[in-house]
């Protein structure tokens, strides 16, 4: 029996670290998997249910996520903008896009 998916994907944290970003989003009830798109560029699939690291070039980054079963794709989730990386930021630095603002962690 195929199940259709239910709900919508929203993507609740991004942490940026050296080329990648950990995505975070909402559980889906009913999915098989996930893709991640980055700059329209499909990475996966996942099978976590509720986040993945993928890489990012330096410079601005728009990243979704979406939801497949036997029945096919869900529509994307929200979409993410990532900010530049910072080259000169010493080893080990993160950055945190939350829906209030950008937290700046590290050594």
């Amino acid at each position: 029996m195929k199940t259709l998916l239910i709900g919508t994907l929203i993507i609740m944290s991004t942490i940026a670290y050296g080329g990648t970003v950990k995505i975070g989003w909402t559980p889906y009830t009913g999915a098989a998997g996930f893709n991640v798109y980055v700059n329209g560029v499909k990475n996966g699939p996942f099978t976590n249910n509720s986040s993945a690291s993928v890489s990012v070039v330096n410079g601005i980054n728009s990243i979704y996520v979406t939801a497949f079963n036997a029945w096919g794709e869900s529509p994307p989730s929200n979409t993410v903008t990532t900010p530049p990386i910072l080259s000169t930021a010493p080893a080990g630095t993160k950055l945190t896009i939350t829906a209030t603002g950008l937290i700046i962690s590290g050594p």
